[in-house]
């Protein structure tokens, strides 16, 4: 919980700007310092050009004090030896938690990045979770917020989610975002579409997915029948390479197919990638699996493959 203790105006001279800094500057999630930006901010205030900034900080129950906003700003105060006009606000803050929503939500002079956001809200995770570079938190996060729920992937881009849903998805399923992490070096699964059918085929059998995903990146003692192998090749083609909404459905729904052969032991015939999408044939179409099948991840009736004949996988109970 958030409450304002303090909110008043002051002139803030360099020496109080540099005991700001040294003093309370001291959070884990705060933004690197952009040299360039304290330059052109101490510009300004040389030139009379800088009219007010906003000082925010917070405060723990265990007694630590941490800006949130201003760095920037105080040491052009100190880089250029003019004081400046603040408005400054105190905050107590009961949780880690609390020091990032605050910190994310506030935008005073530059504006935060989502890097920025994701960067402190890994404050808030699990010793386990740290270890998953602040990159890869946006990017799981994605997956994650966007892996199909009642059975229907979100249609908006990876890029439409906030970095505060990000990190909430991973806080909220550590072991999904543990789970992607271990194939986080593998270039072939660097796809929106490819991590959301990582996260619905662990939701469905955590163990299998490990199998699964594991004879995905390293096929070469598995039969070319087999449908780990062919979606190996079928994620190293181009045609699973697009951004559109549409694509990212088709090449989930593609992996989803695959995933179902494999899980009730069916064959998928080999597709011919070097051709376009509308040509994306199989020989022989693919069995259709036992409606009472486990580990079945579902497609929505409302995400159609056209451009792939083979037949729909059967929807688990």
């Amino acid at each position: 919980m958030l409450n304002l203790t303090e909110r008043r105006l002051a002139i803030v001279t360099p020496k109080e700007a540099a005991s700001i800094l040294a003093e309370r500057n001291t959070y884990g999630g705060q933004r690197p310092l952009r040299q360039s930006h304290v330059d052109c901010l101490a510009g300004k205030m040389r030139d009379g050009l800088f009219h007010s900034a906003e000082i925010i900080y917070a405060k723990l129950p265990d007694g630590r004090w941490m800006t949130l906003n201003g760095q920037h700003t105080c040491l052009a105060s100190v880089q250029s030896g003019i004081p400046f006009n603040a408005s400054i606000y105190g905050y107590e803050c009961q949780t880690e938690a609390d020091l990032f929503v605050l910190f994310s939500e506030i935008d005073c002079g530059m504006r935060r990045s989502q890097i920025d956001i994701t960067r402190a809200g890994r404050q808030t995770m699990s010793p386990q979770l740290r270890e998953i570079s602040t990159g890869s938190v946006g990017l799981f996060g994605a997956a994650i917020q966007m892996a199909p729920k009642d059975n229907r992937p979100a249609v908006f881009r990876s890029r439409s989610v906030s970095p505060q849903k990000r990190v909430a998805a991973v806080c909220e399923n550590p072991d999904e975002a543990c789970f992607l992490n271990q194939y986080h070096g593998w270039l072939l699964l660097n796809l929106i579409a490819a991590r959301m059918a990582m996260v619905a085929t662990f939701r469905a059998d955590a163990e299998r997915a490990r199998l699964f995903w594991d004879g995905v990146i390293q096929p070469s003692r598995l039969p070319a029948t087999d449908p780990r192998s062919q979606l190996h090749k079928f994620l190293l083609s181009k045609e699973c390479r697009r951004s559109s909404a549409f694509a990212v459905r088709q090449t989930y729904s593609v992996c989803v197919n695959f995933w179902n052969a494999h899980a009730t032991g069916g064959d998928v015939a080999v597709y011919d990638v070097s051709q376009t999408p509308v040509a994306m044939k199989p020989t022989t179409p693919a069995p259709a699996a036992p409606a009472s099948a486990p580990s079945m991840v579902r497609i929505a009736p409302r995400t159609p493959v056209p451009s792939l004949a083979v037949a729909k996988p059967s929807i688990a109970s």
